[in-house]
């Protein structure tokens, strides 16, 4: 199961390691900033595209962010493949 505050613990962190505003965040993936907030809060689910283009505008590792664990072990490897094609086309 996805715990959706540690989600978005972890894209708050990424976001904060890329010198990026919330604002800035929500600009470069065309959302708003409340949802983005939401997100961030674990109060609001996001889609698949909508962590994809998180992930990509952060150069950031889907697996990582959705799950915590950056060495792939906890997910079959066709999902991770599958997330993976998803976050190249955003």
């Amino acid at each position: 199961m996805v715990d959706y505050k540690r989600v978005g613990l972890r894209i708050q962190k990424q976001r904060k390691e890329k010198g990026l505003s919330q604002e800035q965040l929500a600009e470069l993936i065309g959302i708003s900033l409340s949802f983005l907030g939401h997100i961030e809060r674990g109060t609001r689910k996001a889609s698949v595209e909508t962590l994809a283009r998180i992930c990509k505008a952060l150069d950031a590792d889907m697996h990582y962010i959705v799950f915590g664990d950056p060495s792939g072990h906890s997910v079959n490897s066709e999902l991770l493949r599958e997330l993976r094609e998803l976050v190249q086309r955003y």
